[in-house]
C-alpha cells in the first residue's frame, strides 16, 4: 500500500509526548489513527 503523510492539529502536550517517544512507541498511535481514519472515510465501523 502506498503511504502518504498528512498533518492534523493536536494539542501541544499530545504533540510533545508523541515527538519525544521512541520510534517503537510511536507505531501504536500511528496504526490506531490510520485504522480509525479508514473506518471514518472508507468503511463501516468495525471492531478488530
Amino acid at each position: 500500500m502506498e503511504m502518504e503523510t498528512i498533518t492534523i492539529p493536536v494539542d501541544a502536550e499530545a504533540a510533545r509526548s508523541f515527538y519525544e517517544a521512541p520510534p517503537e512507541k510511536r507505531r501504536q498511535p500511528e496504526l490506531m489513527l490510520r485504522l480509525r481514519l479508514w473506518e471514518l472515510t472508507m468503511g463501516p465501523a468495525r471492531r478488530i
